[in-house]
């Protein structure tokens, strides 16, 4: 009896940059629309732009280790940011997402990064495929932990941040984050008023 042991492996391309590592293998992209794909292609905006100093960071672990960054520019004076730049770990949908929530930051106040929604990035993006339509809460998140970045160097209070980022730890895109750079700052700061408290007490 002859076996054939030798089996042709359909060819998946991955990307691998410094700043992009798609993690996620997927056979074909025809679920995602031209946009994604585009997107992914022409990402000029990876990695953190020159003299960057605020940065962000997301992620979750329970369906395969994904991991979003954004790093940017910004003005404090004018409550801006100048420039911005991404990196991404997991899947093409999470790349786009990422490129394109930098690329809406880009030469806009605080406050209007904190206006873009989950319904301004799919606008973009088009079609997702139906398991990875929460991907682009990761990238609302992330732009939110940007802000909330300038603002704890800014050395406002937490109660401040809070208020103005819109921190809700029940809302959609956080419960989703497993790691949340913001999440972690506020823990300290909240710490830091616990220490200072108990100083007071004992003083």
């Amino acid at each position: 009896m002859e076996r054939n042991v030798y089996k042709e492996i359909e060819d998946r391309l991955i990307i691998r940059t410094a700043h992009i590592k798609q993690t996620q293998l997927e056979v074909g992209v025809d679920s995602y629309s031209p946009a994604v794909a585009q997107i992914v292609a022409t990402a000029d905006n990876a990695g953190p732009p020159a003299d960057y100093n605020c940065l962000a960071m997301i992620g979750s672990s329970k369906r395969g280790t994904i991991s979003l960054r954004l790093f940017a520019r910004a003005d404090y004076e004018n409550a801006r940011f100048l420039a911005v730049g991404f990196q991404a770990q997991g899947c093409l949908a999470l790349i786009a997402a990422a490129s394109m929530a930098a690329h809406l930051c880009e030469n806009r106040s605080w406050k209007q990064a904190l206006s873009i929604r989950v319904d301004d990035l799919m606008a973009v993006l088009g079609s997702l495929p139906n398991d990875k339509r929460h991907v682009p809460f990761f990238a609302v998140e992330a732009i939110r932990a940007l802000v909330g970045d300038c603002l704890v160097h800014a050395d406002q209070s937490r109660a401040f941040i809070e208020d103005y980022v819109g921190c809700d730890d029940t809302m959609l895109e956080c419960m989703l984050c497993e790691h949340c750079s913001l999440r972690t700052l506020r823990n300290q700061l909240r710490y830091l008023e616990m220490q200072s408290a108990q100083a007071v007490k004992t003083a």
